[in-house]
């Protein structure tokens, strides 16, 4: 039933791959610049050359690949490659993962054990457990998140399996709102489920739903919006003789009706149920329909989907149309791609982060893997080489190909081509090409007096629902959310200048406290472009990234305390809890509240009893709280420490204490008043 993986020398010598590259970035001449990434192995993985099986990316371009040998060897094996070229090792022992998902499966030639990357140390690991390995009745699909040492924080089942079931994940435009599964069934209904990962590693299920009886693996595609919702693009071939629709076999005999039609369901974020619009309507019977692939728009508007079709001796077309979330079509048109027309070709089509496409083929029968790249407009010209292996395209238009061990001169070794290929538009280092510079600048070193931060976009824009995230980077897994910033709310203080093409936000003055690294990440959907009312693409995490330096000196101020009120459920929740409970309360609010204006937790304490708001209908509780002086003038001093609780506890939806278990029933209408005010 199961057939053991073999890597074996000669399997990869009659796996001959071709790789045709063909770039055309103006102008024509332009090169692609190869480069190459080794790296042996100090550990004997099971006997035979390592190969790359599989690779991810982080939207830092930080890579995440799995390495794989004798599946006799039961290790979970990620090499993490930083932007900076380092090379980091985990083996993972898959606790409770039985030994077949290491192997091939009969079926489709595929691995069983998936993954993808959640947060910076947080994946998804999906992988089968079976009762009895023999019945094919009893096996079940899971899916766990672990971090990179494998520690295990959550499991959750997807459903029992079957041999003709076929299982696709996709994550969201934002990591943070999770992903979806497909789960497409060839006896009963085919179905979607939507999850969320918490930052604790917890899998949270969200909606879920019913796919469209027509809808297959073999002729769909889902994928992401870039206003966070999900889509399932699938084609009806009406010309196809066991098409059982009644209306369908009416519309192919007549020769005026469409030949074949292109469908898009929309799954709203955390939303049951689905809705379905015409996109495309094929008119030609001599297109004949190859694979559809869809996707957001990573220089323009709004999502793409390519129906790539080919015509009897004039090669491969793509019928591409790009349309908004709303399912407006923005534009259509039909390119010629010139590469090779074979029989049982499975074609595969990746829209490039900045202009183009990547396109490769395959087909079983004579082991040939085909890949071109192309712009917009289908313009190529050819480089060759004879890489072997699998690809990954990274955010700043690089892409991956993956090198098998004997071709180097180590055999204990896996390899990557660096391929550098060159963009249409412009790329500032923000890895969106809307972007053209911020304030702060990226990888640039600030110090007192920022106020302010700005970001310039290329074109005219407004503002959105999204919003703005400023972390510190306090090591390379933890970070901790410095301001939160939504330009729709009340309190918004976003400004438009320069033709809606400037956006400057003002920030707390605590934002940026102590010397540190930090990042801002943008939202999708921060923005939208002013013409066609669509959500632009954010920033993702550690891209923005830049340096505080606080060189101020403070004023030595005396002792003070002030006053904090709590809200009346937070009143009435903490009038319920024990004696020791409310200390516990009270000292959670002291360590939020000292983190979130970063000072030393030692310079605050409760003074004096609980009392009475007597100003108050309600009786809502006031808590004293004792700042404490010092003569460290690196060290913000009392009045300071004031004026940034009482910011932080008003405008307490875009800080920490909005967040915190106890601060989050601190009264923003109060804020925190100091006891000289009495």
């Amino acid at each position: 039933m199961w057939k053991m993986r073999s890597i074996s020398r000669n399997l990869f010598i009659k796996v001959f791959t071709l790789i045709i590259i063909i770039l055309c970035i103006y102008p024509l001449n332009t090169k692609a610049q190869i480069r190459k990434i080794s790296y042996t192995e100090v550990i004997d993985y099971g006997g035979v050359p390592p190969h790359v099986w599989d690779a991810r990316t982080y939207d830092d371009g930080t890579v995440v690949v799995r390495i794989i040998g004798n599946c006799s060897y039961e290790m979970f094996s990620l090499r993490i490659i930083n932007t900076d070229g380092t090379i980091v090792i985990k083996d993972i022992k898959l606790e409770g993962v039985q030994q077949f998902n290491y192997c091939f499966k009969y079926k489709n030639n595929n691995d069983i054990i998936k993954y993808e990357l959640i947060r910076k140390n947080q994946i998804l690991v999906l992988y089968y457990n079976a009762t009895d390995v023999d019945d094919v009745n009893t096996y079940e699909e899971y899916g766990i998140i672990i971090d990179f040492d494998g520690k295990i924080y959550d499991k959750t089942s997807f459903g029992k399996f079957k041999f003709t079931d076929q299982v696709e994940v996709e994550l969201n435009i934002d990591r943070e709102k999770g992903f979806i599964v497909v789960k497409y069934s060839e006896d009963e209904a085919s179905t979607w489920q939507q999850y969320k990962v918490d930052s604790d590693g917890k899998f949270i299920a969200l909606a879920k739903g019913v796919i469209d009886n027509n809808v297959t693996i073999d002729n769909s595609a889902i994928f992401p919006t870039v206003d966070g919702d999900y889509a399932i693009a699938y084609y009806e071939d009406l010309t196809n003789n066991n098409n059982n629709n009644s209306i369908n076999a009416i519309k192919a005999i007549d020769s005026l009706a469409p030949k074949g039609e292109l469908f898009v369901e929309l799954i709203g974020y955390n939303k049951n149920g689905s809705t379905t619009f015409l996109l495309y309507q094929n008119q030609y019977s001599e297109l004949i329909y190859s694979s559809v692939f869809c996707g957001f728009n990573y220089v323009r508007v709004g999502q793409t989907c390519s129906l790539i079709t080919t015509k009897s001796r004039n090669g491969n077309y793509n019928i591409k149309i790009n349309f908004l979330s709303s399912g407006s079509i923005v534009l259509s048109s039909n390119i010629h791609y010139n590469f090779p027309v074979i029989s049982n070709m499975t074609i595969v089509l990746r829209n490039l982060p900045f202009g183009g496409y990547l396109v490769s083929s395959s087909t079983k029968a004579q082991n040939f893997l085909y890949i071109f790249l192309f712009t917009e407009n289908g313009t190529s010209i050819s480089l060759q080489s004879n890489i072997v292996g699998n690809y990954l395209i990274l955010p700043n238009n690089t892409v991956l190909f993956s090198r098998i061990g004997m071709n180097s001169n180590s055999y204990n070794s896996w390899n990557f081509d660096v391929i550098d290929v060159p963009k249409s538009v412009d790329d500032n280092g923000y890895l969106n090409a809307n972007i053209i510079s911020t304030y702060p600048e990226i990888n640039s070193s600030v110090g007192l007096g920022i106020n302010n931060i700005s970001i310039n976009y290329n074109h005219p824009i407004e503002l959105s629902d999204g919003r703005l995230l400023i972390y510190q980077l306090l090591d390379d897994q933890t970070i901790l959310l410095r301001q939160n910033i939504s330009c729709t709310d009340d309190n918004s203080k976003c400004k438009i200048f320069n033709n809606n093409k400037n956006v400057i936000i003002q920030i707390f003055r605590f934002t940026f406290g102590i010397s540190g690294n930090y990042f801002i990440k943008i939202e999708n959907n921060f923005v939208k472009d002013i013409t066609y009312k669509e959500p632009l693409l954010g920033v993702g995490a550690h891209i923005w990234k830049f340096n505080f330096i606080n060189e101020k000196e403070y004023d030595i101020t005396r002792s003070t305390s002030g006053l904090v009120r709590l809200t009346v459920p937070g009143t009435k929740y903490f009038q319920n809890l024990s004696i020791s409970d409310q200390d516990q309360f009270v000292d959670q609010l002291l360590n939020d509240i000292a983190e979130t204006v970063q000072i030393q937790l030692s310079r605050l304490s409760k003074s004096n009893v609980n009392q009475i708001d007597p100003s108050s209908n309600q009786k809502q509780l006031l808590i004293s709280i004792f700042i404490e002086e010092t003569k460290n003038q690196d060290e913000k001093d009392v009045n300071t420490i004031i004026r940034d609780i009482n910011d932080a506890i008003i405008y307490k939806d875009q800080t920490l204490i909005g967040m915190g278990d106890s601060t989050t029933y601190l009264d923003s209408n109060y804020g925190f008043v100091p006891a000289r005010k009495y």
